[in-house]
Formats: C-alpha cells, structure tokens, sequence
C-alpha cells in the first residue's frame, strides 16, 4: 500500500505524532535554555510555546485534514506543499522565539532589566561581548552609570536620540562582582518595609519563600526584576552573585 491510499485519519494522526515529536525537542530547548526557570513566564517562555504549537501541531495536521483525499489526484503535491508551508511557518517562528529569548539581565536604575537577542542586536551589541561578564543563562551584568551628573545626563540623551535603553551602552558594563554588589544592596528592597502596606497575598508569597529557603540570609537582596510581560522581585544571592529566585510581587516603578 502507497502512503497515498492510506486513509485520512491515519495521515492526520501520522502528521500529528510527526509534529509532536518535533514540537518536544524545541519545547526541551525553550525551557531549559532559552527561557529557564526564573525567566519563563515574565520574559516569553509560554508565548514562544504557543508559536511553536501554533504553526507545528495545529497548522501541519490541520491542512492534512483539509486537503488529504486517498487518491486524489496531485496528492503528492499537495503535501509537499503543506510540507515546506509548515517548514517555512516553524522556522519562522523558531527564529522569532530565539531571538526574543533573554540572553542578559542587566541592573541599572534600581533594577534588572532583561535583554533579548534581538533588543542586543538592534543596539549594536554582539551577543559574544556577554562571556567577559559570566556564563550564567541569562548573564548577570551591572550598568556603571558615571558619577558626574554631566556625564550620565549626556549618556541619557544619547540613548533617547537613539531609542534605546541607556543600561545598552556597552563602554558602561561590568560583570556583577562583590564591589557592584554592594553597590546594588544600598538599592535594595527593605522587605518588610516594602510589604508594609501591600496586599495580604503578597505578604503570604513571602513567607511562603521564606519557609521554603529555611528562613532570611543575610546574603540576600530583594530587588525588582522589570522583565517584558511581569514585573517581579529578584532574590540575589550575594555569595555567588546569581538569582536565585523571583517573587511575584509586584516591585515599586
């Protein structure tokens, strides 16, 4: 039997399981290295999974559905027109998922900020010049704003003639060593301060945290996490100059 003469349920649930199988090696690729844990939810991670879903599970099976008949003629050409429609659309959406996944987060002005791929390549950077601050996923960086007012005032109106982030200009970033970090904890959220006045759930997702970590250490600063779709707040571990954590509590602006 020709795989022509098989029947429509058969070459849609054929196309489905093909495209399943698919879709569990990107989906391995986005949420372990393209939008891991800490960044999942507040950087894309389920919106790059409906892309691929949408153009991989549902557009392939759905044209078979349509368009298979066993014998038709031109058949062939049909699915291979389908074929390279569906390659076309998942390489495109594979392209724009890997682009938009964050690849720094960078503080400056109180807070980190995560970058894409494409926001780095759209601002000149070369994503290699991310390995001289660590090999974290995503890289932790610091934005040293110069101390003279006049200086950090021309940077600002440089990156709004520019349409920019200022926290992109690359002559101003430093890894996140113990110096920055210390800058970073005279910035940092007073927690209890903070929750002073805040909604009873955001006081419980904070003990919560902390029952879970065995308690406040001291190593850590709380500070917020202004990421595309969430703002969150950012568990620092000072010792080892990582996230640790998020918490979905709403930073101040």
């Amino acid at each position: 039997m020709h795989w022509t003469d098989i029947s429509k349920k058969q070459a849609v649930v054929s196309h489905l399981v093909i495209s399943l199988g698919i879709f569990t090696v990107l989906l391995y690729f986005i949420v372990v290295h393209w939008y891991p844990q800490l960044y999942f939810a507040t950087d894309g991670g389920w919106q790059g999974i409906r892309i691929i879903a949408g153009v991989d599970i549902i557009i392939g099976p759905l044209l078979t559905l349509v368009v298979y008949k066993p014998g038709k003629p031109g058949l062939k050409m049909d699915m291979a027109i389908i074929a390279l429609l569906q390659v076309f659309a998942l390489t495109t959406g594979v392209y724009f998922v890997y682009n938009e996944r964050p690849v720094a987060s960078i503080y400056a002005d109180g807070a980190f900020h995560p970058v894409s791929g494409q926001v780095l390549q759209e601002a000149g950077l070369d994503s290699a010049i991310l390995r001289h601050f660590g090999d974290s996923n995503p890289v932790l960086v610091f934005f040293a704003m110069p101390p003279e007012q006049d200086r950090a005032l021309a940077l600002r109106q440089t990156a709004m003639r520019e349409a920019r982030p200022v926290f992109l200009d690359s002559a101003y970033l430093q890894a996140l060593n113990q110096q920055n970090l210390a800058r970073i904890a005279t910035e940092a959220l007073d927690m209890p301060k903070y929750l002073q006045d805040k909604p009873a759930a955001d006081q419980e997702r904070y003990q919560q945290f902390l029952a879970e970590r065995g308690g406040l250490q001291p190593q850590w600063l709380f500070v917020p996490v202004r990421s595309r779709y969430e703002w969150r707040i950012g568990v620092i571990d000072r010792a080892t100059a990582t996230l640790i954590a998020t918490l979905d509590i709403r930073p101040p602006k």
